[in-house]
């Protein structure tokens, strides 16, 4: 009869905790959901697709813009449709130039080099080009726009690219059990919270794969940073040489916006590097953010590390100071 009721009470135990993460995951969805952007300008180079946030009329037409070049931190999804991405705000602080989205989920620096090549750059134009953590990691579509590259610029072509391409070699994102498995249950939003609560515990902080990436962008003999800085490099000549202008800087972290965040350092030390022999305009966005900011954490949502609408217009702000506009 006891042994029973332990199984009863065993199975009603795991039945309340089943339903509490169904309704859980139900609950943070709801947290975060967002309205898609109307129509985005479809753009497709070298076999991949790229939903632009924009008037393509008014960038054909524009004779004096601004683009924002980032990844999907810059193309705000969540903010997009009511017209509160950093670019909308830009555009509401500045009349003479037109402001475009050009951030591109899941897209990187070599990414922003095929795109150039199909905008019409006009003296003067802006290029504010935005650096996120993820950035920096070599992956199958880094390593296939890289043979290309390398055709067309004569850009090294990182080594691991050959046994990723040959398939006997994984991305660092996906070269463990543990990543293998993450990567399967990623999308779910109660997984994204309990990983954002536990990457804020310093002990476990090492464990997850996002540390792993912020030490490449100060491990400047490693191929990836070597890459990239090239990227950069490569992308900032090709501007300029069309008579743009070219500004790098990064987006931050706000997931906890404070003194003692490491990412700040580490940016200041990639730049640092990259500038060195380089004549970058950088800017750094950390303090004023810091100043401005109205919560420590300003993510849209419980589950998404994505900034809210309100980050957009606290940088719109600094990016209008440093621009002039």
């Amino acid at each position: 009869m006891l042994k029973k009721r332990l199984i009863i009470n065993s199975l009603i135990t795991i039945f309340s905790i089943f339903l509490t993460l169904i309704l859980l995951e139900f609950f943070l969805r709801w947290d975060d959901y967002y309205k898609p952007y109307a129509n985005p300008y479809n753009l497709k180079i070298n076999n991949i697709s790229y939903n632009l946030f924009l008037d393509e009329k008014k960038l054909n037409k524009s004779e004096k813009k601004i683009i924002l070049f980032g990844d999907s931190f810059i193309q705000g999804e969540f903010c997009a449709f009511e017209k509160k991405t950093l670019s909308d705000y830009m555009q509401e602080k500045t009349k003479n130039l037109d402001v475009f989205n050009f951030g591109i989920n899941g897209k990187t620096v070599i990414n922003y080099l095929d795109i150039v090549e199909k905008i019409s750059i006009g003296k003067n134009d802006i290029f504010l080009v935005f650096l996120y953590d993820n950035d920096i990691i070599i992956s199958k579509e880094v390593c296939d726009l890289a043979i290309i590259q390398n055709k067309k610029y004569n850009l090294p072509l990182p080594q691991s690219c050959s046994l990723i391409l040959k398939m006997k070699k994984n991305e660092k994102s996906n070269n463990t059990i543990l990543k293998k498995i993450n990567n399967k249950i990623r999308h779910l939003k109660i997984v994204a919270l309990t990983k954002d609560a536990f990457v804020n515990v310093p002990f476990l902080k090492k464990f997850f794969f996002r540390t792993e990436y912020n030490k490449l962008w100060n491990d400047f003999e490693s191929e990836e940073n070597t890459y990239i800085s090239e990227l950069i490099i490569l992308l900032k000549n090709k501007i300029e040489s069309n008579g743009g202008k070219f500004y790098l800087t990064y987006f931050p972290n706000v997931t906890s916006i404070t003194k003692e965040n490491p990412n700040q350092l580490m940016w200041k030390k990639y730049f640092s590097k990259i500038n060195s022999g380089n004549d970058f305009v950088i800017f750094d966005p950390y303090d004023f953010l810091l100043k401005n900011k109205t919560l420590n954490n300003m993510t849209r949502s419980l589950s998404n590390d994505h900034p809210s609408c309100d980050v957009y217009n606290i940088l719109s702000e600094y990016y209008k100071k440093k621009l002039k506009l």
